[in-house]
């Protein structure tokens, strides 16, 4: 993901009071605005991320079990 920091909103501030399309007070809100959305959207990836690594995880402990390398005759194998 693209990063959208300060120094983004700040040119995007100043981009939309050049232009004439909002206040400098309302191109502020809407540049911070964008800045939260981006952190919830990046939250909302990250949360997938560690959900489908979860399952992952899961379905090898699934085989681990299913095929027995869980039982105790492995803990002697040495």
């Amino acid at each position: 993901m693209r990063e959208f920091g300060a120094s983004e909103a700040n040119k995007f501030l100043d981009l939309m009071v050049s232009k004439g399309l909002l206040s400098e007070e309302e191109s502020g809100t809407v540049a911070h605005a964008l800045m939260d959305v981006r952190e919830s959207v990046e939250k909302s990836v990250l949360e997938e991320y560690s959900w489908d690594i979860r399952e992952e995880f899961r379905h090898v402990d699934y085989h681990v079990h299913d095929a027995g390398f869980a039982h105790s005759h492995f803990d002697d194998a040495d």
